[in-house]
């Protein structure tokens, strides 16, 4: 049936039935507008409150000026007054008990701050950060698995280990009884580690090294994977940064098997695909190449250029992995920093946050640790991840 048909059946004149369907097709037009436009508001209002939270809570000592302060204080029981103030409940007789208690709560305080974040979170972001969660489930199989390589007691293992998602209370009990590296991966059969761990120290043969890097790529495989299940209103900023996280990975990985001589094969067994910028056939010229200086002409023409000679200056001198592992990680928390302003309404301020924290929580153990073994300011200071 043809548009003047229905014009004609409706008993109005060809002018204004026109009339009218043009205004129909506008308003439908506009109202699918408002609803594309509405969500993006929703996304932003949920954003709000979360956004504004984080902000007050802040990272404080990853800034030049907090860091400053604390080096310069007359020793640890001082530094752990100061830092009980920012919610870390370390013991403040920390140069007497030493810091085994002080490292694990302050590892338990980020975890505590990461599962805040994920609960205030907006659902569209929920599947990375439940994600990012995973990282710290990790951390506590390597801890058992390298206690278990050290002849780590049974009740000293008990102390370091934190319950954090997956590896739950139930599973730390099992990890804390067992008494070889075999064992701690069939301790974890029944989580999201099990497959993985068994394989690895099936193929491997038990090596520590080996199952630490299979953990590490399983953590980026279901991060790359929470891309997809985010809402399409922070799919963009998810994905810009966990393509970074993965190329600096990727980078420190075969900087440190160059380092160490790990064999090619191994090398390039446990990168993980999918970084922003550099590509399967750049990684692979990457694992190739000869020795750590070869890599400069490897990563020409990436963003990663200028981190890498920087590093490559002072690793001449030194001949220390640590100016990589410095150099690379103050990357990576400029670019949290870069997300955190191009997407300040969104999911920036969350992806800022917990990586912050990351480097917050190591900044406060080395601070701790340097004041307890009498370490000058001078010392401490380099050992330090703050922002620019």
């Amino acid at each position: 049936m043809e548009i003047t048909d229905v014009i004609e059946e409706l008993g109005l004149n060809s002018t204004l039935g026109m009339a009218l369907l043009i205004i129909a097709g506008a308003v439908l037009i506009t109202i699918i507008l408002l609803m594309s436009y509405f969500n993006i508001l929703v996304s932003i209002a949920s954003f709000a409150y979360p956004n504004a939270r984080l902000r007050a809570m802040g990272n404080p000592y990853v800034t030049k000026r907090r860091i400053n302060e604390l080096v310069e204080m007359a020793g640890a029981q001082e530094v752990a007054q100061e830092i009980v103030k920012e919610g870390y409940n370390v013991p403040l007789n920390v140069e007497t008990v030493g810091m085994e208690e002080a490292e694990s709560e302050l590892e338990a305080a980020q975890i505590r701050f990461l599962k805040k974040v994920l609960a205030s979170s907006p659902v569209s972001l929920k599947p990375f950060m439940e994600a990012f969660l995973i990282k710290y489930d990790a951390a506590q199989v390597k801890k058992a698995l390298r206690a278990k390589q050290n002849g780590m007691s049974p009740d000293e293992l008990r102390k370091k280990l934190i319950p954090v998602k997956a590896v739950d209370q139930e599973v730390l009990d099992a990890l804390v009884e067992t008494t070889t590296i075999d064992e701690v991966c069939n301790a974890v059969k029944n989580t999201r580690f099990g497959e993985t761990l068994i394989k690895t120290a099936s193929e491997h043969r038990g090596d520590i090294v080996a199952l630490d890097l299979a953990l590490d790529k399983f953590f980026f495989t279901q991060l790359k994977r929470a891309i997809t299940r985010v809402d399409t209103s922070v799919r963009e900023t998810v994905t810009i940064f966990v393509g970074k996280y993965i190329d600096i990975t990727n980078i420190k990985h075969v900087i440190r098997a160059k380092h160490q001589g790990i064999d090619t094969s191994k090398t390039e067994e446990f990168l993980v695909p999918g970084g922003r910028i550099l590509a399967d056939w750049k990684l692979s010229q990457m694992v190739e190449a000869k020795g750590v200086s070869e890599l400069v002409t490897e990563l020409e023409g990436t963003p990663y250029i200028e981190p890498m000679r920087e590093a490559m200056q002072r690793y001449q001198e030194e001949k220390s992995l640590f100016v990589f592992e410095s150099t690379f990680d103050h990357t990576l928390l400029s670019a949290a920093r870069e997300l955190e302003s191009s997407a300040l309404i969104v999911a920036g301020p969350t992806i800022k946050f917990i990586i912050a924290k990351e480097f917050e929580i190591r900044n406060l153990k080395a601070v701790l640790r340097g004041m307890c073994e009498n370490m000058p300011a001078e010392d401490i200071l380099p050992l330090l991840i703050v922002e620019d």
